[in-house]
């Protein structure tokens, strides 16, 4: 975890967490938003969604005025219903963007590059053999995010994944409490780590400007606390305990979760990925 830059003062701290896809964004945005003053967006500008992904009360995701003010304009998307008027009721207020973001809305990358008062918490996986396991594992199941709580959120998101949960260990003929797994290629591994890696350093040159924070998805895991903390800090907001009613999805060993386990550690060991293996020495 590393900061660089310098954080500015007064007003309303604007930020944006970039990320590639299972790196425990989602985590992060969760227990932002436990902050009483502080407002994070999930995947605002996520094209795949046929809504606006607010994942906030209050905001409505389905204005077609909005969708399409997002994709022609999102500077003016940003001013006015991510850090419009608002946002004079926090400390901070932000959201959330996957590289891949930025390929569905062209426009984004230069709007948050020239905008350098805006804070960046850039947020990588160190593991790429868990992340592309994860990755696979959520595209199979249709499972990406595991809430411990009962209840409905914002669009249903826990009940319907449930339900695609279900579905899934139905027709993949998985038991009760069982893991489900991957098969992977050797060459989709290294094409994946290569391209994660280059993307990672192409998002922290494009933001060198800005003020930074580096955070992992491995500090997140093991000292959650520290990372919240932290966080705060660089928003410049009050410390406040913070929670978050996500769980890790896929604790289970790699050699649980890659059918052809044996296969793909052979292949890494002897290389630069071979710290993603959990059993190195064979």
């Amino acid at each position: 975890m590393s900061e660089t830059g310098a954080p500015t003062s007064g007003g309303v701290v604007r930020f944006v967490i970039v990320s590639n896809a299972r790196t425990g964004s989602t985590m992060l945005v969760d227990a932002l938003n436990s902050h009483p003053r502080v407002r994070c967006f999930r995947e605002i500008f996520n094209r795949l969604r046929p809504e606006i992904d607010y994942a906030v009360p209050g905001y409505d995701g389905t204005n077609r005025d909005h969708i399409n003010q997002r994709y022609l304009d999102p500077a003016a998307f940003l001013r006015a219903q991510v850090y419009g008027p608002e946002a004079a009721t926090m400390d901070a207020i932000g959201f959330k963007v996957h590289y891949g973001h930025f390929e569905g809305f062209p426009k984004l990358l230069g709007v948050l590059q020239e905008d350098t008062g805006i804070r960046v918490i850039h947020l990588v996986r160190r593991n790429a053999l868990r992340a592309l396991v994860s990755l696979r594992l959520a595209e199979t199941t249709g499972e990406w995010a595991r809430f411990r709580r009962t209840e409905m959120t914002v669009g249903g998101a826990v009940r319907s994944g449930r339900r695609r949960l279900r579905a899934a260990a139905v027709r993949f003929g998985l038991r009760k409490g069982s893991a489900p797994s991957v098969r992977l290629s050797p060459e989709e591994c290294v094409s994946y780590f290569e391209e994660t890696s280059s993307l990672a350093a192409e998002y922290a040159a494009s933001f060198a400007s800005h003020t930074v924070l580096n955070v992992t998805y491995e500090e997140l895991l093991e000292m959650r606390d520290v990372v919240f903390e932290a966080t705060l800090d660089f928003l410049g907001v009050e410390r406040a305990p913070l929670q978050t009613t996500l769980e890790r999805q896929r604790p289970e060993p790699l050699r649980v979760l890659i059918e052809n386990y044996d296969e793909i550690a052979a292949t890494l060991r002897g290389t630069a990925y071979a710290e993603f293996l959990e059993d190195r020495s064979g």
